[in-house]
């Protein structure tokens, strides 16, 4: 019993390691080819702010002192990305 349950957690995490590492990673880079880096920083910041909702909405996990920390950090790009776009049409 013991060792069909070992071979069964070394399975699960060579699938780990192989699906949710290394394809997902190859699958980013290859896309680096088609987006912008506009676009890729956006999709970049998106993944931590999916985690984020993901373990307050669907797992019911408190919203903490972390997480309001981070989202001073989207807040952040948010402001500057405002003061982009309004300086941007005042020098044009």
């Amino acid at each position: 019993m013991e060792e069909s349950l070992f071979w069964l957690i070394y399975s699960y995490l060579v699938f780990v390691i192989i699906f949710g590492t290394m394809i997902a990673f190859w699958f980013y880079i290859e896309s680096l080819q088609s987006l912008s880096p506009k676009e890729t920083s956006l999709l970049g910041n998106l993944e931590p702010l999916s985690a984020v909702l993901t373990t307050v909405f669907w797992l019911n996990e408190p919203f903490g002192f972390f997480q309001w920390g981070y989202s001073l950090y989207y807040w952040d790009d948010f402001i500057i990305g405002i003061e982009y776009r309004f300086l941007s049409r005042k020098i044009k």
